[in-house]
């Protein structure tokens, strides 16, 4: 469409040649195969195949009539090639809070970015969690104890409480809690989600879960390198295959390793229905899209005041 010779245009005529302009890639309309020296590639449908051969780095979605739908439909075609994805500023709203801008050719550009940034890449956000993680699993083990105690005090069964969940690239894990519901509370029914004032919750249980305390045990989880102490929350997989088919995208979380907090605990309360992960969902995206020591440091010290305030769920 207009919208995207356009911009091809604008780039390749760029004095300082930022970018090669490789070609077109057809979403639907009618196209010819060749205009003003661009070429056409193929079809969407071809796209990762597309994008292996000709070594492809980022790639400009510039339609003329787009929607909520039809944006989300592409990204969801282009997740999992290694490129930058940029989205011409129309679209801001689809997906505003959810990515970086950046501007070119006076331009403001969604900047959609797959690869991991330097805070992962490097290796320092793993050494990061490995020494924090130790630090507070030496600080609170007494406090392990005493929880510990009071759980078996409070109600039949163990202390402890691990449940299968998908980390990083969907690899599933044993993810460890402190007790706070009953014994088999699923078993009649099902896997669902905990709500407010759970009659399955136990006494002990409310206090763990107003101050989020249940989640200590997964700093062992940590240590282990199946989580981070900051992240999406990991989900079941049972809940995954769900959302998947209801909520775009939704398997982007899985890029990073899920963590103990994270951008959406500390701005939402915890899952109770599909509607609270849609909402969730943005701030699980800009996590990830902005991952950086200083968000991360951001993170732990709003999850420390959110602790203290009771603000759990």
């Amino acid at each position: 469409g207009k919208n995207a010779y356009s911009i091809a245009n604008s780039l390749s005529n760029h004095k300082q040649k930022l970018y090669s302009v490789i070609g077109m890639i057809s979403v639907g309309e009618q196209h010819k195969p060749n205009l003003n020296g661009l070429t056409l590639l193929g079809e969407i449908n071809d796209i990762k195949d597309i994008l292996r051969q000709e070594m492809v780095t980022d790639i400009v979605i510039a339609l003329d009539e787009m929607n909520h739908s039809s944006i989300m439909e592409l990204i969801a075609k282009i997740n999992g090639s290694p490129v930058n994805i940029k989205i011409v500023p129309d679209l801001y709203e689809v997906v505003s809070g959810l990515a970086r801008t950046e501007q070119i050719l006076g331009t403001p550009l969604i900047d959609i970015n797959f690869t991991d940034g330097f805070w992962v890449r490097s290796g320092l956000k793993r050494i990061f969690d490995i020494i924090f993680s130790v630090l507070l699993i030496l600080v609170l083990s007494p406090i392990f104890i005493l929880i510990s105690i009071l759980i078996k005090y409070d109600s039949k069964g163990g202390s402890l409480f691990s449940q299968v969940r998908l980390g990083k690239n969907g690899k599933k894990f044993l993810v460890f809690k402190f007790r706070s519901m009953v014994v088999d509370a699923e078993q009649e029914s099902g896997p669902i989600w905990a709500a407010d004032n759970d009659p399955r919750t136990t006494k002990i249980g409310y206090i763990l879960r107003k101050y989020r305390l249940d989640e200590l045990p997964q700093l062992f989880n940590v240590l282990k390198g199946e989580m981070s102490l900051i992240g999406p929350r990991p989900e079941r997989p049972f809940f995954v295959d769900k959302l998947k088919k209801e909520v775009p995208l939704y398997i982007r979380r899985l890029r990073v390793r899920p963590g103990i907090t994270g951008w959406s605990q500390i701005k939402h309360p915890s899952d109770i229905d599909i509607d609270d992960v849609r909402r969730k969902l943005k701030y699980d995206f800009f996590y990830i899209e902005n991952l950086s020591f200083n968000l991360d440091v951001k993170i732990l010290l709003y999850t420390i005041i959110v602790v203290f305030s009771g603000r759990g769920r």
